[in-house]
């Protein structure tokens, strides 16, 4: 059996090195600060060139360590909801990664 990127028992400074340690995902962060508005991972895909398979794998991983968060929109009609992503607030403060910069 392989271990995870991500396992429960890991600390949270080991579980955010790894997030944080592939641009892929430091991208994406780039981009939900510079927006500062929800995407969708179709649309995150779009703007850091990526299929939006890949970059709902990275979400997962920035969502396990809480620099973001997903949500499910409001829908008026039938249908499945469209997932939106934002970064936490928390995580958008400069200087609360522990010195990680993006």
């Amino acid at each position: 059996m392989t271990k995870s990127s991500l396992e429960p028992g890991d600390n949270l400074d080991r579980r955010l090195h790894r997030a944080l340690g592939d641009t892929s995902r430091a991208r994406i962060l780039a981009v939900l600060h510079e927006v500062g508005a929800p995407l969708d991972a179709r649309e995150l895909a779009e703007r850091v060139g990526q299929h939006a398979n890949t970059v709902r794998s990275h979400l997962g991983v920035l969502a396990e360590v809480g620099l973001v968060s997903a949500e499910a929109e409001e829908r008026a009609r039938p249908g499945r909801p469209r997932i939106v992503y934002e970064l936490v607030p928390e995580a958008a403060a400069p200087g609360e990664l522990g010195g990680y910069r993006l």
